[in-house]
């Protein structure tokens, strides 16, 4: 949240001046003096322009409630599953040579099952996202030959997987191929091979014969029958059977920028509280710990907030339900003026946040005989809610901005003599603001803080509007032309520390212009 809508850059740019040919003739010096103006920023902060938008909303009485829900992180719970690219081959030989085959011939029907290696993972059933299947097909007999191949418990729109192909004759002594390639997303797969019993297993069945037009072939112990499934890129989104016992831990940062403008101050805030929740949509048990939540200020000072179960393990269910009516299990750990020092920790003023976290799922190991399952919509997220009403007192509450500057005060051509920047303000807000203008150089390093007049009162109940004027004397303007940006300090007060209330209607307008007497001399 930036006070200010920035120009990247603030340049007077002085109109050429035609001389006339009688100008070339006169020997004395020409020299005139003029006013010049010019916008520096012109804003308004609405905190209407700020309700609705996941932070704060409006209350009946036009109050606005602080409202966050914010995602810290959400786990892709399908990355708990890697497939690794698998090629499975079956082929058909023949022990003794000489075998004569009639045309239509149906010589192989078998079926072979195949083991993918997931490491701790068991699947016992699962639904592909995405993934494709590469076949290849070989064919030695001298004749065209019919392949069905066939993946058993392969099953989508209540199909099971099978493709029939003719593949081309031998020739010169090599075998006729073909290759297909198939989209294999949104297959169920059923991984319990053919007794039901297994796990992490495909089955595949290859049926052989020989075209039922062709002539008869002889068929050589040296003749293998073989199609070979390469799968690739192979994830899910449905899963059944153990997940694994997984541990995830990291650190989420989470800066608020407008706070980081904040250079020092006090602010009260009321009736406040934090909640994390921990959200499981696995039907999987799981072991979930806060490390530490820790507020970084403008000052570059850490505080740290408590709690009892800070840094404690806690149990988290699994999820209930499934396809259609998933209930995901949400563990939520509050933070409250009660059991934390959250007041404190929130009126620190700190603009960066980190939390660190820990989630380990089956922490016990395969507790649940197999029957963890994950489904399109699970999540295993942590968020940040809280909800109180934004009612703040401030003192002496330090906010800066800077607004980059550049003027040549080129003393050959034209010099500043004096000069001023007039802020106009239009404030409907409950405090009051002093303000204070600096010029910095390339370092931002303090050339002048000006002289100042007027202030900016808070609205006592209708908006106010005043004016402040810094003033830009002679010995100033010689500053101008090293001067690369402007720093504007707005110290906040309030009257009371308590009930002061923030409306939907407040606003702050801002106006800055500069106003300069220019000397400008031609030879």
């Amino acid at each position: 949240m930036t006070l200010f809508r920035k120009k990247k850059y603030v340049q007077i740019l002085l109109l050429p001046i035609v001389l006339v040919l009688s100008f070339s003739c006169r020997k004395s010096a020409t020299s005139w003096h003029s006013d010049w103006s010019l916008s520096l920023l012109k804003d308004t902060v609405f905190v209407a322009s700020w309700v609705n938008d996941s932070t704060l909303a409006e209350n009946a009485d036009q109050s606005i409630q602080v409202q966050l829900d914010r995602t810290l992180f959400n786990l892709n719970v399908f990355d708990l599953i890697t497939i690794p690219d698998t090629t499975i081959v079956q082929d058909f030989s023949i022990n003794f040579g000489g075998l004569n085959i009639p045309p239509g011939t149906a010589y192989v029907d078998e079926v072979k099952e195949h083991f993918f290696d997931l490491g701790d993972v068991v699947l016992k059933k699962a639904r592909l996202r995405s993934g494709v299947a590469n076949i290849l097909i070989s064919n030695p007999l001298a004749t065209t030959t019919i392949f069905e191949i066939e993946l058993p418990g392969v099953v989508k729109d209540g199909i099971t997987f099978s493709q029939t192909e003719l593949v081309a004759p031998a020739q010169n002594g090599l075998p006729g191929k073909t290759m297909i390639n198939l989209d294999l997303s949104g297959f169920f797969v059923d991984m319990r091979g053919e007794s039901g019993q297994f796990y992490n297993t495909l089955q595949s069945r290859m049926k052989v014969s020989t075209d039922p037009n062709g002539p008869n072939v002889t068929f050589a112990s040296s003749d293998i029958v073989k199609f070979e499934i390469n799968f690739g890129d192979l994830s899910v989104d449905y899963a059944l059977g153990y997940l694994g016992e997984t541990s995830i831990s990291d650190t989420v940062e989470v800066d608020i920028d407008a706070l980081s403008k904040i250079v020092q101050g006090q602010v009260a805030l009321q009736d406040m509280f934090l909640e994390l929740q921990l959200i499981n949509g696995i039907r999987a048990i799981a072991q979930g710990k806060i490390t530490h939540v820790e507020a970084v200020n403008a000052q570059g000072q850490t505080i740290n907030l408590s709690h009892p179960q800070l840094n404690l393990p806690f149990n988290i269910n699994a999820a209930q339900g499934n396809w259609n009516n998933l209930q995901p299990f949400v563990f939520p750990f509050l933070f409250d003026e009660n059991n934390s020092n959250i007041k404190a920790f929130l009126e620190h003023l700190g603009f960066r946040f980190r939390i660190g976290y820990e989630v380990k799922i089956n922490p016990w190991g395969n507790t649940s005989g197999g029957t963890d399952e994950i489904f399109p919509n699970s999540k295993l997220a942590l968020q940040l809610k809280t909800d109180f009403p934004l009612s703040i007192g401030v003192n002496a509450l330090l906010y800066r901005d800077t607004i980059a500057f550049n003027f040549a005060n080129d003393s050959r051509l034209m010099r500043v003599n004096e000069g001023r920047f007039v802020l106009k303000t239009k404030n409907a807000f409950p405090f009051a603001l002093s303000t204070q203008m600096k010029l910095l150089n390339e370092q931002n390093e303090t050339l002048v803080t000006l002289e100042h007049q007027g202030e900016i009162n808070a609205a006592n109940p209708n908006a106010s509007n005043d004016e402040i004027t810094f003033l830009i004397t002679s010995e100033t303007a010689d500053l101008l032309k090293d001067t690369k940006s402007i720093q504007l300090d707005f110290t906040l007060n309030s009257a009371s520390m308590q009930d002061n209330k923030v409306f939907i209607s407040d606003f702050l307008a801002l106006d800055l212009k500069a106003f300069f007497q220019l000397n400008t001399t031609i030879e």
